[in-house]
């Protein structure tokens, strides 16, 4: 099986009952059964492996005899970047850990599921290609300041690759990389939530009350239009977890663009067709934005209201603003 992937063609190869030869020397978790593994790889080399074992006992005790044979073996746990907090590499989901063997080679992540009558999953990945992000040189000690950075791991299941951090009395920064389908308003509330905890607070918070500007979107929230209760409506159906946000606003309205103009276009849908089709739509109605005309320009918003923070929300001081 082959997939696209931003640096090339990504191939899997599934492995039964046993691990691809590229797992070498690694060791295997002890008295555990092996289900199978998958391969990754590009361009000829390996990417990363995952792989599912079953063990005895309750998640904790799974790692820790794992953790000791690994640590047997030459294996520590990974220490990051040289920094105390900032972004943890991850992806795999339960209780875990990441290890590697010296400053070289391959991370190891290991995850441990629990899965009822005292069996527990272990879900392992080998991962050539998240090692080879992580920045060779590391900050020696910890200057003043580096404790106030919590660790922020990614939600479960999302692979995070870390892109490096550091800093220095005056500052410090951490940097990464997710991959996910998550809205991004998503992902920016799951690691707000981390900082909180860590008794981190938003510097605008009531310090942004009374603050005026022009908004080009109704409140998805609140607003009585027919298009944004038509998007609620679609949001509780089809994404019940995802609360409705601007961005997601902005892309349930595009979407009705395209079919508009889809269908404008007839059953033989062409590139120039499209174009041509959107190009002609005048007062469309949306139910979201004021009447819409697109014209040769290709600009679709030409309207804004005015509004003023109020309670963490922006309240309408004007009714539609038109740019001349």
């Amino acid at each position: 099986m082959t997939h696209p992937h931003p640096e090339g063609p990504t191939s899997i190869e599934l492995f039964l009952g046993q691990m691809p030869s590229e797992w070498g020397a690694v060791p295997m978790p002890p008295d555990a059964r092996l289900f199978g593994g998958a391969l990754h790889y590009r361009r000829r080399q390996p990417m990363q492996i995952e792989a599912i074992f079953e063990s005895e006992g309750d998640a904790k005790s799974v790692l820790n005899r794992y953790e000791a044979t690994l640590t047997g073996a030459g294996w520590s746990v990974f220490g990051g970047f040289g920094m105390p907090g900032g972004f943890v590499p991850g992806g795999l989901i339960g209780l875990g850990q990441t290890y590697r063997q010296g400053e070289k080679g391959p991370m190891l992540m290991v995850a441990a599921l629990e899965g009822g009558a005292d069996a527990t999953d272990l879900r392992l990945r080998l991962d050539w290609d998240m090692a080879r992000h992580v920045p060779e040189v590391r900050v020696p000690g910890r200057p003043e300041g580096a404790e106030r950075l919590p660790a922020l791991s990614p939600p479960p299941g999302v692979p995070l690759r870390g892109g490096g951090g550091g800093g220095g009395t005056g500052s410090w920064h951490s940097e990464a990389t997710v991959e996910t389908d998550l809205p991004v308003p998503d992902l920016e509330t799951h690691f707000s939530r981390q900082l909180e905890a860590a008794g981190w607070m938003r510097l605008a918070g009531t310090a942004a009350e009374e603050v005026e500007g022009l908004a080009l979107w109704p409140d998805p929230l609140t607003s009585d239009r027919p298009g944004v209760k038509q998007y609620r409506e679609h949001m509780q159906t089809y994404f019940p977890g995802n609360e409705p946000n601007r961005y997601s606003l902005s892309g349930y309205f595009a979407a009705m663009l395209f079919t508009e103009g889809a269908t404008r276009a007839g059953k033989r849908l062409t590139r120039e067709g499209l174009v041509a089709a959107l190009e002609g739509i005048h007062r469309f109605e949306s139910g979201i934005l004021p009447p819409v005309t697109i014209g040769l320009d290709h600009e679709t918003q030409r309207q804004g209201f005015w509004v003023r923070v109020e309670r963490g929300r922006f309240k309408p001081l004007t009714d539609w603003l038109r740019a001349e």
